[in-house]
């Protein structure tokens, strides 16, 4: 989980470039003073969402307000790429940093709030695999909001290792590491992590960086140590403290059983 700045996009002018060639624009026009209302709402709460009820609208509205966004046009397709820069410079996603964000998560869904359904601020770039487990439940508390919701700058995820005939590797958030910030942003944290199975997700993905590793050692007839592991560390540290692999890099580092399990693989072939 990583913090991406918020879309720099005047609501209303976005909301007026997507309905501007619609055949149906005045179904939004006649209740844009509403709309512009709850944008409002929300930008005043993107602490406090649980305050945020949805809009009374009737049926037909909120369809059409869905499919502003499942039909889309070249304005929101616009919109969605000056979002994305929000990634500065990463091409992971924010809720994961593991995989490529294809999609966008409204993190108010739109089914219950159609009225934000195109709302800059209510889209956040994520990878498919995320937008699917966070879809089945309830944003409020349980998951980070990468825009508004501040993560500690401190490596909170650490990465216990043993060994048991191969490397065994457990990601978990490191409460102590996090234990002077509010109770809501822990309990956000930790819920996050959770729901999106980042442990099993993370763990899939070790064996491949962990034979690198050890290829990379064969190749230039060298030792895995703990100066050479926080080395590679460094190059993860720059996109962000908690990202995966340098959770586990560092967590290498400090484990001379497992440098002693690795190193011993590079001498036997």
């Amino acid at each position: 989980m990583k913090n991406i700045n918020p879309p720099d996009i005047d609501p209303e002018v976005a909301f007026h470039s997507i309905i501007g060639k619609k055949n149906n624009k005045n179904i939004f026009i006649d209740i844009e003073t509403i709309i512009f209302w709850a944008y409002n709402l929300y930008a005043q709460n993107v602490l406090n969402m649980q305050s945020i009820a949805p809009l009374s609208l009737e049926d037909n509205i909120k369809k059409e307000f869905i499919k502003l966004y499942d039909n889309p046009t070249i304005w929101l397709d616009k919109i969605k790429e000056c979002i994305t820069l929000s990634l500065q410079g990463s091409n992971r996603c924010p809720y994961c940093n593991l995989e490529i964000p294809h999609s966008f998560d409204h993190f108010l869904p739109k089914n219950t709030f159609p009225e934000f359904s195109v709302l800059p601020i209510n889209l956040i770039p994520c990878c498919d695999c995320c937008n699917r487990k966070k879809w089945s439940k309830d944003p409020i508390g349980w998951f980070i909001n990468a825009y508004f919701d501040q993560l500690p700058q401190c490596q909170f995820i650490r990465a216990t290792i043993s060994i048991n005939e191969s490397i065994v590797v457990n990601f978990e958030i490191d409460q102590s590491a996090i234990s002077e910030i509010s109770d809501n942003l822990k309990e956000k944290i930790i819920n996050h992590f959770t729901n999106l199975d980042l442990n099993k997700r993370y763990k899939w993905e070790i064996e491949s960086t962990i034979s690198e590793i050890v290829s990379t050692c064969r190749r230039e007839e060298t030792l895995i140590s703990n100066e050479l592991l926080l080395k590679e560390a460094e190059r993860y540290h720059l996109y962000w403290i908690n990202n995966w692999k340098y959770v586990l890099l560092i967590g290498l580092s400090d484990s001379s059983e497992a440098q002693g399990y690795l190193n011993a693989k590079i001498l036997l072939n």
